[in-house]
């Protein structure tokens, strides 16, 4: 990956470059929160910021689908990684995502939302969360694990059927 950014190098000369500038630069916080590198992520998402801000809106070149939305949602999900779920679970709440970020990255960050509520011990926040995605992506949401994972932790940590739990992973077709 750092190896495609020193292929890029500084260039702003098309939207093409930018973005798959941009993209690695996601990839790569991503890569250095689960490593636990925290300052290596921050670096990326910055990096990134500034590749989403000269490019202004989502942008499909080369599949990236790259852009400020995108950016704030890894933002998000990198928080998580790094082990704040409490920071995630509010920034992703309260984010307000661009109409032209596509369905399945708008959907996987809810569900990324839902575990950071999970992980903080606000159930019912993480249920709201997912059926956020389950209506956004519906067939991202039903068959991703992390869903299940996460809708299963809701419904152990309740010790009760609650309707809504109970209806929900129905929906997933799961048994808790």
């Amino acid at each position: 990956m750092e190896h495609s950014l020193d292929l890029l190098g500084s260039k702003t000369d098309s939207e093409g470059v930018v973005a798959l500038s941009g993209a690695a630069h996601l990839r790569g916080a991503i890569i250095s929160a689960r490593h636990g590198k925290a300052d290596r992520a921050c670096e990326h998402i910055k990096e990134a910021r500034e590749s989403g801000a000269l490019i202004g809106r989502e942008s499909h070149a080369y599949d990236t689908s790259f852009g400020p939305g995108n950016v704030e949602i890894h933002d998000v999900a990198v928080s998580l990684e790094l082990g704040d779920p409490g920071r995630a679970a509010r920034n992703g709440s309260s984010l307000r995502i661009p109409s032209d970020v596509t369905a399945t990255r708008v959907g996987h960050h809810w569900q990324d939302v839902a575990r950071a509520w999970v992980l903080s011990g606000e159930h019912s926040k993480a249920l709201a969360a997912l059926n956020r995605a389950r209506r956004v992506a519906p067939q991202l949401t039903r068959y991703h694990p992390q869903v299940h994972e996460t809708a299963r932790a809701i419904a152990l940590a309740e010790r009760r059927e609650s309707g809504s739990i109970a209806h929900f992973t129905a929906w997933l077709g799961i048994r808790v």
